[in-house]
C-alpha cells in the first residue's frame, strides 16, 4: 500500500515536472510572440487613453470656466449693490483679487467703461447679444479672452459686467500634463484655427515642416465636425514618418474645442524595454517556480484539506464562508454565463444588543439560526449564502426582475423576525447589486450590495435598497470632497463669514452670525449645504467648529484694539460635540489666548440635538456652565422639528431664534402670523430675546417688528459678508489685520 502510494506520487512529481517544462517552452514562445503583438495592442490603446485623458481634460477645463465665470457673477453681486460712483474702487479691487487684466461695465448699446483702457463698444460682439438674454458667454476679442455675465435690469446704466483675461491666462487655464508633460492642449475655433495656441512640444517640428492639404480626407471631417459641435479624433501623418494623434472635444463655450496632441508611440516608446526586461525576468522566475515546483507539489496535498476547511466554513455559524460564496458563484457563473444573478448584503438591525445584553454565546447562536433559516430558503447548489462580518450575511441568488426580487427577499427575511425574543423582532436591513450576464467579480458585487445597503436613512421597518449609479457617484464625490475637505482644513481655506443681525425697531447693527465658507482653490464657491453635512457625518464638524471659533475670537480681538464697540457674535455648535464633555476646555484656552470677553460671544445649540429626557437635562446642565463661564447662550431652529414649550420654559437659553420656515413668504395665512406673535410674546414674557432670520422681503420686516421680535437677520438686509465688508457695513469703515482703519 505505502509503496503503491510512494509510486504514484513519484509519477505524479515527474508528470507535474514535465508539464511545468513544457509550460516553461511555451510560455517563452508565447512571450515572443506576444512581444511583436504587444505594439501593436499599445498603438490601439494608446488613442482610446487619448480620449479617455481629452474627456478628463475637456471637463477640468470646463470647470475652470465656470470658476472664472463664477468669480465674476460674485462679482455683478457687488456691484448691483454699489452706487456708480463707487464701483470704479470696488472693481479695482475685484480685478486684482480675481485676476482680471481689467474689468468694464457697459449698458445695454455694448458701451462699457473700462478700469484701466477708457470706452469700449462692445455691442457687436456676438457674446453681448447672449449675455443681454441673461446668460453667461465667453468669447475672444483682440488679444483677450472676454468673460461677460448678465446685471440686473434694475441697475440703470449697467446691463453687462465684462472680465478680461489674456490669452497667456486661458493657456494656463486649458494646460495640463497629461501623459507626463508630453502632450500638448489648445483651443480650436469652428473655422479650424487656433484661439488659444497650444504649448510647444518637440514633436510640434515635425508638424511644421510637413505639408497638409485642405481636401485631404481628415481635413475634411475635421472641418464638418467642428461646424457640427461633434467630438472626434484622428492621425497626423509627418514627413518624418512618425505620427501625430490629435482629438478635439466641445467646450462649454460655444464653438470652441479642447485639442490634445501627443505622439502616437508616446507609450510604445517605453514598451520595447520593457518586454526584454520581461523575458529575462520570466525566465528566471519560471526556472525558479520550477524548482521549487517538485517540494510545493509535495506539500500541497497535504495541506489542500486544512486550507479548505479553514478557508471555505465559517466558524461562526458551522456553514459556509464568504470566501468559499465567492469560489463557488465564479463556478456558477463560467458553467452559465448567461444567467442573471443579484448579490445582496443583509445585515441584522441592533444586533449588537443580543452580545450585550446576552453574552458573545447567544449571539454566535443567533447567527447560526440565521445561517440556518436563510440557507434553507435557498435554491439547493444553484444559490448561496455565507456569513461576511459580524452580523452582516452575502446571499447570491438566481433573478432578474426587481419585484420578485424583492419580494423573495422580504420573504426571507420575515422569517428571521421570530429568532430573538431579546430585542424583538429582528429586522435587517438589505442591499441589492445586480449582477450584468457573465460578470463575475464577486467582491466588488459585494461591496455594492454594502454600498446600497448604507445609503438608505435610518427606518424602523425592513428595508429593500438597489444598487444605482448614483449611489456610486456619491460615493466617489463624498470620497473626493471628504479627502479635499482635510486638506482645506490644514491650509485654512475655510473662512468665517459674518451675517448681520439688525435690530427690528431702527436697523441699526446689534450683532453677528458667524458662518463658514469654503472657497475651493479649483472649482470656487462651495456651498456649506454640501460640505457641512459631510462634515457632521465624518466628524470633522468639530474641527470646523473650533475653527471659525478661533476666528471669531481673533475677529473680536481686533476689534478691541482697533478702539470700536464690539457687537457679539454668535457660533453654532454642533451636536457631536456633546459626546466629548471636554470640549470647552479648547474654548477656554482660545479666549484666554485672544483675551475676548465671553460675553462677546453667543454659542448657537439647536433643538435637534435633544431627543431624550436624559439628553434633554444634559443640555440645560451644558447651558447653566456655559453661563457660568460668560457665554450666552441661544436656541436655533426653533419650531424645526419637534418644539414644545417646555423647551423655553426650562432651558435657560437668553435668545430665541425662529425657524426661517416661518418666514417664508408674505405671511398670508392668519394661523402663521398668529404663532409667531405668540412665540415673539411669550419670549418677551419670559425675558428672552428673539431673532427671526431668513428675512427676504419689506414685508416680513413690518410684520417682525410690529410682532415685538428683537433682532432680523436676512438678505433683506445684508447676505453673509467677509469680516471687512461686515466691518464696513457695521462700524463703516474696514479695519486692518492689526486694527487700523482703512
Amino acid at each position: 500500500m505505502e509503496y503503491a502510494y510512494a509510486a504514484r506520487a513519484r509519477w505524479k512529481t515527474i508528470i507535474y515536472a514535465v508539464a511545468a517544462f513544457l509550460f516553461l517552452i511555451v510560455l517563452s514562445a508565447i512571450i515572443i510572440w506576444n512581444s511583436t503583438k504587444l505594439l501593436q495592442a499599445v498603438e490601439d490603446r494608446t488613442l482610446n487613453y487619448l480620449r479617455d485623458v481629452a474627456g478628463e481634460s475637456v471637463q477640468l477645463v470646463n470647470d475652470r470656466i465656470d470658476g472664472v465665470l463664477e468669480s465674476l457673477e460674485l462679482i455683478s453681486d457687488g456691484v448691483e449693490r454699489l452706487e456708480p460712483e463707487a464701483r470704479r474702487d470696488f472693481l479695482l479691487r475685484k480685478a486684482e483679487i480675481c485676476n482680471f487684466t481689467d474689468l468694464a461695465v457697459a449698458d445695454e448699446t455694448g458701451k462699457a467703461q473700462s478700469l484701466y483702457n477708457g470706452t469700449w463698444e462692445m455691442g457687436g460682439l456676438p457674446i453681448f447679444a447672449h449675455v443681454l438674454k441673461g446668460e453667461n458667454s465667453v468669447g475672444i476679442w483682440g488679444e483677450h479672452i472676454v468673460y461677460a455675465v448678465p446685471l440686473s435690469e434694475e441697475v440703470p446704466s449697467a446691463r453687462v459686467l465684462f472680465g478680461m483675461k489674456s490669452i497667456d491666462k486661458m493657456r494656463e487655464l486649458v494646460t495640463n500634463d497629461c501623459f507626463n508633460g508630453q502632450g500638448s492642449t489648445g483651443v480650436l475655433g469652428q473655422d479650424g484655427n487656433y484661439v488659444v495656441t497650444p504649448e510647444p512640444k518637440p514633436f510640434f517640428s515635425m508638424i511644421n515642416e510637413t505639408e497638409y492639404q485642405e481636401t485631404e480626407n481628415w481635413a475634411v471631417k475635421l472641418q464638418e465636425n467642428l461646424l457640427k459641435g461633434q467630438a472626434g479624433s484622428l492621425v497626423l501623418h509627418t514627413d518624418s514618418g512618425e505620427d501625430i494623434l490629435l482629438d478635439y472635444r466641445p467646450l462649454s463655450v460655444d464653438g470652441w474645442f479642447l485639442a490634445t496632441l501627443i505622439p502616437k508611440d508616446i507609450l510604445s516608446s517605453e514598451v520595447d524595454r520593457y518586454i526584454s526586461h520581461t523575458f529575462a525576468i520570466t525566465v528566471l522566475l519560471v526556472t525558479l517556480f520550477l524548482t521549487l515546483l517538485i517540494a510545493i507539489i509535495g506539500m500541497q496535498n497535504r495541506y489542500r484539506g486544512r486550507i479548505e476547511k479553514i478557508s471555505f466554513y465559517d466558524p461562526v455559524t458551522g456553514g459556509a464562508s464568504n470566501v468559499y460564496l465567492q469560489f463557488q458563484a465564479q463556478e456558477l457563473i463560467r458553467k452559465a454565463p448567461q444567467a442573471r444573478y443579484v448579490v445582496a448584503s443583509l445585515n441584522l438591525r441592533n444586533f449588537s444588543l443580543i452580545n450585550e445584553f446576552e453574552g458573545r454565546q447567544q449571539g454566535d447562536r443567533l447567527l447560526r439560526d440565521v445561517c440556518a433559516a436563510l440557507s434553507a430558503e435557498a435554491d439547493g447548489e444553484g444559490e448561496l449564502v455565507a456569513r461576511g462580518e459580524a452580523d452582516t450575511f452575502y446571499l447570491f441568488l438566481q433573478g432578474a426582475e426587481q419585484p420578485q426580487i424583492v419580494e423573495r427577499l422580504e420573504r426571507m427575511v420575515g422569517k428571521l423576525a421570530n429568532l430573538s425574543d431579546t430585542i424583538g423582532p429582528l429586522r435587517a436591513n438589505t442591499g441589492i447589486y445586480c449582477m450584468q450576464p457573465g460578470e463575475a467579480d464577486l467582491a466588488d458585487a459585494e461591496a455594492c450590495a454594502d454600498a446600497a445597503r448604507k445609503s438608505v436613512e435610518k427606518s424602523y421597518h425592513n428595508t429593500c435598497t438597489f444598487y444605482s449609479e448614483s449611489i456610486k457617484n456619491r460615493q466617489r464625490d463624498m470620497a473626493t470632497m471628504l479627502y479635499q475637505l482635510e486638506g482645506a482644513l490644514e491650509r485654512r481655506e475655510l473662512q468665517m463669514y459674518l451675517q448681520p443681525k439688525v435690530r427690528a425697531e431702527n436697523g441699526t447693527v446689534a450683532g453677528a452670525e458667524a458662518l463658514v465658507r469654503w472657497e475651493h482653490p479649483e472649482k470656487g464657491f462651495i456651498s456649506p449645504a454640501t460640505f457641512i453635512p459631510l462634515c457632521e457625518e465624518n466628524g470633522l464638524i468639530c474641527q470646523v467648529d473650533l475653527l471659525v471659533f478661533e476666528q471669531v475670537c481673533r475677529c473680536l480681538s481686533k476689534w478691541r484694539e482697533a478702539g470700536v464697540e464690539p457687537v457679539p457674535i454668535s457660533v453654532n455648535v454642533s451636536r457631536q460635540h456633546f459626546r466629548d464633555p471636554e470640549f470647552l476646555t479648547e474654548y477656554r484656552q482660545l479666549l484666554e489666548t485672544w483675551k475676548v470677553p465671553p460675553e462677546w460671544i453667543e454659542l448657537e445649540i439647536t433643538e435637534s440635538i435633544m431627543f431624550s429626557s436624559s439628553e434633554f437635562q444634559y443640555v440645560r446642565d451644558f447651558i447653566q456652565t456655559l453661563h457660568k463661564i460668560g457665554f450666552t447662550c441661544s436656541l436655533d431652529d426653533f419650531g424645526s422639528g419637534y418644539s414644545s414649550l417646555s423647551l423655553l420654559k426650562d432651558l435657560p437659553i437668553d435668545c430665541l431664534k425662529l425657524d426661517r420656515q416661518f418666514i417664508i413668504g408674505r405671511f398670508e395665512e392668519q394661523s402663521t402670523r398668529t404663532v409667531i406673535e405668540m412665540i415673539m410674546n411669550l419670549a418677551r414674557k419670559l425675558g428672552i430675546m428673539t431673532v427671526a432670520e431668513g428675512v427676504e422681503l419689506e414685508e416680513q420686516v413690518s410684520f417682525l417688528r410690529e410682532a415685538g421680535c428683537d433682532l432680523i437677520q436676512g438678505f433683506y438686509f445684508s447676505r453673509p459678508l467677509p469680516v471687512e465688508e461686515f466691518e464696513r457695513y457695521a462700524f463703516g469703515r474696514s479695519l486692518g489685520a492689526g486694527g487700523e482703519a482703512i
